[in-house]
Order: C-alpha cells, then sequence, then structure tokens
C-alpha cells in the first residue's frame, strides 16, 4: 500500500501545479476514484489485452502496479486456501488477471 501512497501524491503534486486550488481537491477526488476502481481485478480484465487501454491504465491508474504487486506479495507469502466457493472463484479470477503472464 505504500506504493499506492506514493503515486497518489505524484499525482496530488501534479494537479497541484497545473490546476487552479479551488479546482484541485474535486479533481484529486475524481482521479483517485476512477483509477482507484480500474485497479480491482474485475475491471483490469478488459483492458490488460496487450492494446491501447493496457497502456493507457498502465500510464496512469494509481492502482495498476500496486494492486499486482501486493496481490503477488499476499499470495505467495499467505497461500491462501479458500473453503468458500465465492472466495475460490474471487482468488482464481485474481490469479488470471494478474498472473497471465507468469
Amino acid at each position: 500500500y505504500l506504493l499506492n501512497a506514493y503515486t497518489a501524491s505524484g499525482w496530488g503534486y501534479f494537479i497541484s501545479t497545473a490546476v487552479p486550488p479551488k479546482n484541485q481537491p474535486f479533481l484529486v477526488s475524481l482521479i483517485t476514484i476512477v483509477f482507484g476502481l480500474i485497479g480491482h481485478p474485475s475491471q483490469l480484465k478488459q483492458f490488460l489485452d496487450g492494446g491501447a487501454g493496457e497502456g493507457f491504465i498502465s500510464s496512469l491508474s494509481i492502482t495498476r502496479w500496486s494492486m499486482q504487486m501486493s496481490f503477488h506479495y499476499a499470495y505467495t507469502t499467505l497461500e491462501p486456501m479458500p473453503c468458500k466457493n465465492m472466495y475460490k472463484s474471487f482468488l482464481g479470477e485474481a490469479k488470471n488477471v494478474f498472473f497471465k503472464r507468469d
């Protein structure tokens, strides 16, 4: 989550230099919500196909890389074994998105 905070602060610094002060809080909130939601595995699956969408998301999304690195660390360290089918399907979906090139 440290990398997520680092990238969010980068966006904050950029917006503070490029946007008038009265519009900054709104724009930062909008960017954080939009690019934060795109980092969810069910959303990333649509964009990670090697096309222009992947380049756009990989360049601008706050959560794109931090979600993948956090998931990889948690999966390899904790070795989860979910009991319920719902959790098994979510884990399978996340593995298909985040480990698809491994």
